[in-house]
């Protein structure tokens, strides 16, 4: 470990049998004495004590979670069980939907054969500790080594190649109007300015001065940042601060730009593509670190959509978040907005929409310069809540796009886009009036070809669904009147 703290591990299981719970027991009194604080209903939960209290209080206070994944365990969290008996004990998908998949490690314990994890694990690597696996001594140590932490082997540095000379100019090479000096404020106050007078000149220099110097600061964090990985929440949000801060000048330029509603200084697509790809930057490592860049995406397409709601141009905010990227470690791509890594659960901060949402509700409070771009923390408050309000409806139309019939008691949805924006009455009134300006969704919905009619007919059941999420992830229904002010689509879709 890189601190003195040992990790604390709750392990969650189903009482299949009397010898299971013995094997349970046993692996729990390994990883012990591996200066691991494992927690365990066995030891820790008190006689009379609720079940379904200790096992989320555990899960959601726990560094990591141990999934001992039975047929029985995986058959039930896949039912959703966990309401009576020791089934509560198990971990069930709508948790794994708020705290992000990540937190939690399968571990294998089955009959030689193809393996069955949870279906929201997907296909997660996993622990095989089977009986009847050659490899189960060396899996265990392979599983301390994940908990503790340890850093993985060491990539050997990439060569320099030579490349040909570029024909830029020393005018376009040379950032004069960006430099390290300047502070995030500064850097928003330039961003307008330049924008204002409308010098795409100077305007291009500042921002490839910004991305330059935001490179060279990611290089710099991650030297550090991979010798001091995080260990509980806490420490989590402090290391994700860290390594975000390096684009603040670079986010509070762009958004000048876009502040000064000029065309050629608000289409920052190709901004996206530069995120999701820093030069350089090794694809291995602590998740963490590693999706730092789709972590940076979600911060500036939000930051970006915010203020796009703000000014009342949603097309440009749906332009954004509708360009399709390469999903990681395959071929495949997909519209950003349906991408869960990067619209409402990144993995830099625990996979959890609920930490997600949290940080970006106070971000003004974390960096300063967005209270300047916003006028201040209710306008930020309302524009965010806006612009997920608008992704919520993109991700509905989608949805009716590829023939889903949304009815209010369908299956419990998992939504690309978190429903934590519907919360607040009084927000929601406000972020809906950003949104009154119609034309935008109307051209967006006749080129997805989804009807007005349509709409109309199965809002009110997304609606629903919105509230259905809320009490079964959170445990809170947001109230009529909050829930009232997303139905303005149906009233009169297109006023």
């Amino acid at each position: 470990m890189n601190d003195e703290r040992e990790p604390t591990v709750f392990i969650s299981y189903s009482h299949d049998s009397k010898p299971h719970k013995q094997w349970v027991l046993e692996l729990a009194q390994k990883l012990r004495r591996e200066e691991i604080n494992v927690i365990i209903d066995q030891w820790d939960l008190e006689p009379g004590e609720d079940l379904s209290t200790f096992m989320n209080y555990w899960v959601r206070e726990s560094d990591r979670v141990l999934l001992i994944c039975t047929e029985t365990y995986v058959q039930k969290a896949d039912d959703g069980k966990g309401g009576a008996g020791y089934e509560a004990m198990i971990v069930t998908s709508e948790l794994m939907e708020d705290l992000g998949s990540t937190k939690f490690i399968p571990v294998i314990r089955q009959a030689k054969g193809s393996f069955r994890m949870p279906q929201k694990m997907g296909l997660r690597f996993a622990i095989n500790l089977s009986e009847t696996c050659d490899e189960a001594q060396e899996n265990l140590e392979t599983l301390v080594g994940k908990l503790h932490q340890e850093p993985p082997p060491t990539k050997p540095p990439l060569g320099v190649r030579q490349r040909p000379q570029s024909h830029l100019t020393v005018q376009e090479l040379v950032p004069a109007q960006a430099g390290t000096a300047d502070t995030p404020e500064s850097a928003f106050t330039k961003g307008l300015q330049t924008a204002q007078q409308g010098d795409t000149a100077s305007w291009r220099r500042l921002i490839s001065g910004y991305r330059s110097e935001c490179n060279q600061a990611l290089t710099t964090w991650r030297e550090v940042a991979q010798q001091n990985p995080p260990h509980n929440e806490r420490d989590l949000i402090t290391f994700a601060t860290r390594g975000l801060s390096c684009y603040q000048k670079l986010f509070a330029a762009t958004l000048g730009g876009i502040d000064t509603d000029r065309e050629p200084f608000s289409r920052h697509n190709s901004l996206i593509m530069d995120l999701l790809n820093p030069r350089g930057w090794e694809h291995s490592g602590l998740v963490v670190l590693v999706y730092l860049p789709e972590t940076a995406t979600w911060l500036f397409q939000a930051l970006a959509g915010a203020m796009f709601t703000r000014t009342q141009r949603a097309g440009l905010a749906m332009d954004l978040v509708s360009q399709r990227v390469q999903k990681r470690h395959t071929s495949e791509t997909s519209p950003l907005f349906l991408l869960n890594n990067i619209i409402g659960w990144p993995k830099s901060l625990g996979e959890s929409c609920s930490t997600a949402w949290k940080y970006l509700y106070n971000l003004p409070d974390v960096f300063g310069w967005v209270k300047l771009a916003f006028g201040d923390d209710d306008s930020f408050k309302i524009s965010i809540s806006s612009h997920y309000l608008m992704l919520s409806w993109m991700e509905f139309i989608a949805a009716l796009k590829s023939g889903e019939k949304i009815e209010a008691a369908n299956e419990p949805r998992h939504f690309s886009i978190p429903p934590q924006f519907a919360a607040s009455p009084d927000l929601m009134r406000s972020a809906t009036l950003l949104l009154e300006s119609r034309s935008d969704f109307q051209q967006y919905a006749e080129r997805a070809g989804v009807s007005q009619e349509m709409q109309k007919r199965y809002w009110a059941n997304w609606i629903h669904q919105i509230g259905s999420w809320q009490w079964r992830v959170h445990h809170y229904y947001s109230d009529n009147s909050s829930l009232h002010h997303l139905k303005f689509f149906t009233e009169d879709i297109y006023r």
